[in-house]
């Protein structure tokens, strides 16, 4: 894909890079396609799993207790459709933030390229508000999308809760009502069968996630992949005017490039006079052509010289005839030396208006069968426009013209009006016909109208975090495990505990009750979640990218010279690596459930092997998108080895919670260090399972310091910034 990326953007017309940053292609090359990467990978293995494991688990139930199942699911489509809108919004959101990382990539890509004059102009600091300034506009976009994705599987969760309610008071109701075959276990059979299935929609629902975001940034890489073209059959009559007007990226401009032979269509054809263009001689054919472009270029000659470019061997005689016609001799005359007068470097000491008609009478000379006139009037004034309007209606005569217009205003008396979309003629016509018809050109012809009202409304104000406001979003987002980890392991196995109906039926309803409102909860606290985790994990990423940065500005010139520190690697740098340190928010909600699971599993002075259960059912219920998404190593070391430590700790040392908080803390830092290290690769991760010391002997750090110097590790590469060593060397680092 990036090969095809890569051989698409070299592929583009002229025109094409003039509305695009160059700086912008090499982040989407590697941000935007290694998304796609994660959306096309064991992902949607994983995806076909859950899909057989419900399907099978749907299955069961049918058979063994076909009303239940069928009331159990009927809060299906609720669950399909709330994923379904919230996956609309990430996908929308997911495509404006790489657009805002595409702009920031831009910025560090130019800064980095001309490294030398940034400096020399002492103009880091400038330039690294510019970089933060884009940063912040894709991490609101980032917290936008985090609070989607939570809200979506909130949903998920609180439909699914609701649908354990309703089971339990349905099934109770067909046991004490004595239908026939509804027993306690076969109710229990189908609850089980029919919510493992559910789970499976829960844990398929992360994979969701990871199509949305990669159906995003595949929309900004197709749109460059894709062929623009698609099917276009025109027709166009000698000595006609012909205008072809569309939206951005319609292929108005390709139409122009391979009319001009620029390029060859990869299917079909071009004819002129029913022959193929590609039997003409390039530069004959290329002589009965004229083109007048949206930005002039004039040689730092005379406009004599200029206009004679347009053919060879041209005539004083022919040249004043040409700038009669482009409605430039008047002005050419009031020179002192007249044709002879000096245009400047580009053009410099005409204005725009004079610049264009030089170029006109330049297309002219040649005196052209075709005349392609490019947005001609699209960077002028509207003083300069009006003149020049004049003078290409007038060298239209007699000619067969084709207008590439931004401006309807300037095609209206065109003969023909051609309005293309997507590489297709949507419709043609007159003006009359076509603002008649109030189709795609009626459209465009009133948008411009209000274009200027809609480029103002959009006003956004920003406020600058630091990183040390990560902390207390962490901590509140550690409700979600107290609620969502520590009730349901206790309702399932008291649920039928008593054989009176009676009793019986008061359990139900009140356990139903106990699971809507645990739904409601679970709602709430994913939405707290995506809120106070997503705004750390982006507040996270878009300050280490802005220290990256800064540390980059302030090396030495010397270190650029290795090759090692291309502009390239740099940027990838910025791109990519360091967005790999937000993935430390999902490892994070380990920890926190780890946690709240060895409470649940304390509270009732379990023995170790069912506090080990308690922590790695909280585990399975909080996260069984992650685990099956290849965080199954994380899950068997890390939940039930280290459950089973503590466990054993309090049994040998009495070493309970209560007393001993801190240290258990600190215990659970230090597996954020060995997680972490996992993801960078680093053998400690395997080491620190193969010994178990005892609390409060691991090394701790401060949850900001380990990122930085993890992603320091990461790029193997030693920094200083200011003259001040980010991490001293210690074999701890």
């Amino acid at each position: 894909m990036r090969k095809q990326f890569f051989h698409s953007v070299l592929a583009q017309d002229l025109s094409w890079f003039d509305g695009c940053d160059i700086g912008e292609l090499n982040t989407r090359m590697t941000d935007d396609i290694n998304k796609i990467n994660d959306g096309i990978g064991d992902k949607i293995a994983l995806l076909f799993q859950n899909i057989s494991t419900f399907s099978i688990g749907l299955l069961i139930g049918l058979v063994k207790g076909w009303k239940l199942t069928l009331v159990t699911l009927s809060t299906s489509p609720l669950i399909m459709a709330s994923a379904a809108v919230c996956s609309r919004m990430v996908i929308s959101l997911t495509s404006k933030e790489l657009s805002a990382y595409s702009k920031a990539g831009a910025v560090a890509e130019e800064v980095l390229s001309s490294i030398r004059t940034v400096v020399s102009f002492g103009a880091q600091e400038k330039e690294i508000q510019r970089y933060t300034q884009n940063l912040k506009d894709a991490k609101d976009v980032g917290l936008k999308k985090a609070i989607a994705s939570k809200l979506s599987l909130g949903a998920v969760y609180f439909f699914m809760h609701g649908t354990y309610g309703l089971a339990f008071w349905y099934g109770t109701s067909l046991i004490i009502n004595g239908e026939p075959g509804y027993t306690i276990g076969t109710v229990l059979a189908v609850f089980f069968c029919v919510i493992h299935s559910s789970y499976c929609i829960g844990a398929a629902a992360p994979h969701f996630e990871t199509f949305t975001i990669a159906r995003g940034a595949a929309f900004n890489i197709f749109q460059v992949i894709d062929k623009i073209l698609k099917g276009l059959n025109l027709k166009i009559k000698s000595g006609e005017t012909v205008a072809l007007v569309g939206p951005n990226g319609s292929g108005k401009s390709t139409t122009i490039q391979l009319l001009q032979r620029l390029y060859d269509p990869n299917d079909g054809s071009i004819t002129v006079d029913e022959t193929d263009i590609r039997a003409f001689n390039v530069r004959h054919y290329r002589e009965q052509i004229g083109v007048v472009s949206q930005e002039p270029i004039l040689f730092g000659t005379t406009i004599s010289n200029n206009i004679k470019y347009g053919r060879d061997g041209v005539t004083d005689e022919e040249i004043e005839k040409a700038a009669k016609e482009a409605n430039a001799y008047d002005f050419i005359m009031e020179f002192p030396n007249k044709f002879n007068t000096l245009v400047g470097e580009k053009g410099a000491q005409m204005s725009g208006g004079q610049k264009q008609r030089i170029a006109i009478a330049r297309a002219l000379v040649r005196n052209p069968k075709i005349l392609i006139l490019d947005e001609a009037t699209s960077a002028l004034d509207t003083e300069s426009e009006s003149v020049v309007q004049a003078a290409l209606e007038k060298a239209s005569k007699g000619r067969t013209t084709i207008v590439v217009a931004h401006r309807l205003s300037a095609v209206r008396s065109a003969d023909l009006i051609v309005t293309i979309k997507d590489g297709m003629v949507v419709e043609k016509g007159t003006h009359a016909e076509l603002m008649a018809k109030q189709g795609l050109y009626y459209s465009l012809a009133m948008s411009q109208d209000i274009k200027t009202a809609d480029e103002q409304m959009e006003s956004m104000t920003y406020s600058t975090e630091r990183n040390t406001g990560s902390v207390p979003l962490y901590a509140t987002s550690s409700i979600k495990s107290v609620f969502t980890g520590q009730s349901e392991e206790r309702i399932h196995h008291e649920m039928f505990e008593d054989d009176d109906k009676a009793t019986l039926k008061h359990d139900a309803e009140t356990y139903s009750m106990i699971f809507v409102i645990l739904g409601v909860i679970c709602f709430v606290s994913y939405f707290m979640q995506g809120l106070f985790y997503g705004r750390a994990g982006e507040t996270l990423t878009m300050k280490l990218r802005q220290l990256a940065f800064k540390a980059m500005l302030y090396q030495d010139i010397a270190w650029f010279d290795d090759k090692e520190n291309s502009t390239g690697a740099l940027t990838t740098i910025l791109a990519t690596d360091i967005a790999q340190i937000q993935g430390v928010c999902i490892l994070f909600l380990f920890v926190n459930d780890v946690w709240h699971g060895r409470v649940a599993g304390d509270s009732k002075n379990n023995s170790p092997m069912e506090e080990t259960g308690f922590t790695a059912q909280v585990i399975i219920i909080n996260h069984p998108g992650q685990i099956n998404a290849g965080y199954a190593p994380v899950l068997d070391f890390y939940t039930v080895h280290i459950a089973y430590k503590f466990a054993k700790l309090k049994e040998e040392t009495d070493c309970h919670f209560g007393n001993k908080q801190e240290d258990g803390i600190k215990f659970l830092k230090s597996r954020v260090v060995a997680i972490v290290d996992m993801v960078l690769g680093k053998p400690t991760y395997v080491e620190s399972f193969s010994d178990y010391p005892p609390l409060g002997h691991f090394a701790v750090r401060d949850v900001r310091q380990l990122l930085w110097v993890s992603s320091k590790l990461w790029t193997r590469r030693s920094w200083s910034w200011q003259g001040h060593q980010v991490c001293p060397e210690s074999s701890e680092s």
